[in-house]
């Protein structure tokens, strides 16, 4: 097998590299010293210098932003060995201009956290060689957290959801995404797959096999019954699931993206879930994000996750592409500031972390950074947004004189 270090590097063996006794004292230790050196690039030094700003702004404890900032070297290693000019090529398109990263910021009335996504690989290479180098990165992260790894993503969810090399789609620019979580004491991991290919019915099927595959019978009676009610053009496109700190598997995630349609693909959605009461939440958001089309909205304006909990518990989030048609972020700034206001969520925390990384204030000058903007609620009644935005990467404050207060 080849090493495991990235393309012109040198390292031991796989099989060697992951046995117990080296893992800790080589791999990691060879990975990161070479995620260090590829760091050292302007574009992930930018983000980096972010990264370790969140840290503060989320006033995470010293463990926790030392395993962040190793996550994020040895994730990002080779994605982000570029120049920082847009735009990015060779990997998936995370953001419209291919940088394959973003910062999530979750507004709630929790402990605040850094979260972001991110692609691994090498620019260029192709989705195969970076979905197998992004398993690795897996282990490695794992044994560097203490972790086990998840033998049930292998044995259950790949097996069930990942093509073989000879069945590989032509089109598909990616196959697995990370994302990583932290709050003042803990990392989190999550990772998401590719669900876009074959039929639809075939990927629901997908869906129900890993569900079952997990033992999660009562998710899967839920999915059976769902699958005959849900919206018209409803296209399954990705698996997400969390792992646990103990190395089981947490929430299940199924994203289903719209065609064109109009906000009754939505109301459909929330009907089959018998979760009426969120409609009003959804037709305030829509209102805030209003957009200019007549009556349909754009292919892929709307993903919906349908998240099953380990207790089998079942729930909705709403994520609107909402640069595809505000591509502005002292537009889609404000909106989000009004929509939490409006649901009560605290946003001192969203403020001060975009004040940090040089989003906030906005004005029209400002080059976009908000894609998605998205309503969840939890089977406790609570609620909360989350905004997707990829890094800035200049200094835009001096062309900024937009203010909220």
């Amino acid at each position: 097998m080849a090493p495991f270090l990235p393309k012109g590097g040198r390292g031991l063996p796989f099989d060697l590299c992951f046995s117990r006794t080296n893992m800790p004292t080589t791999c990691c230790r060879l990975f990161l010293n070479q995620a260090k050196k590829l760091a050292q690039v302007q574009l992930g030094k930018v983000i980096e210098s972010q990264l370790m700003t969140l840290a503060d702004v989320a006033d995470l404890n010293k463990a926790t932003r030392a395993h962040l900032r190793n996550a994020f070297l040895i994730l990002t290693a080779e994605s982000l060995q570029q120049s920082p000019t847009p735009p990015f090529k060779g990997l998936s398109r995370i953001n419209p201009n291919g940088l394959p990263f973003q910062w999530s910021f979750c507004l709630n009335n929790a402990k605040p956290t850094v979260r972001l996504v991110c692609e691994a690989g090498e620019p260029g290479t192709s989705a195969y060689t970076r979905y197998k180098l992004s398993l690795q990165k897996l282990h490695t992260l794992c044994h560097m957290l203490d972790k086990p790894y998840p033998s049930w993503l292998t044995n259950v969810v790949i097996k069930e959801v990942m093509p073989e090399i000879d069945d590989w789609p032509e089109g598909w620019e990616s196959a697995l995404w990370f994302a990583v979580a932290a709050t003042d004491n803990q990392l989190y991991l999550k990772i998401y797959l590719n669900l876009n290919r074959s039929a639809p019915l075939d990927r629901w099927r997908r869906v129900g096999r890993v569900l079952q595959g997990l033992g999660r019978h009562e998710s899967l009676k839920t999915l059976c019954e769902l699958s005959e009610k849900v919206s018209h053009e409803s296209w399954p496109s990705g698996l997400a699931i969390d792992i646990l700190p103990n190395g089981e598997p947490g929430r299940i995630k199924t994203y289903f993206h719209s065609g064109e349609v109009n906000h009754s693909w939505l109301d459909n959605w929330y009907h089959a879930l018998k979760a009426d009461d969120q409609l009003p939440h959804i037709k305030q958001m829509l209102e805030l994000f209003p957009q200019p089309y007549a009556g349909l909205y754009p292919a892929k304006a709307f993903f919906v996750s349908l998240e099953f909990g380990n207790d089998s518990s079942v729930s909705l989030k709403t994520d609107l592409t909402v640069s595809r048609w505000i591509p502005r972020d002292d537009i889609i700034i404000p909106a989000t500031y009004c929509f939490a206001e409006y649901l009560g969520l605290n946003t001192s925390m969203y403020q001060k972390a975009l004040k940090a990384i040089g989003l906030w204030p906005a004005t029209s000058a400002c080059p976009i950074s908000h894609h998605l903007v998205g309503f969840g609620y939890e089977p406790d009644g609570s609620r909360h947004i989350n905004v997707y935005c990829e890094p800035p990467l200049q200094e835009i404050k001096a062309k900024c004189s937009y203010n909220m207060n």
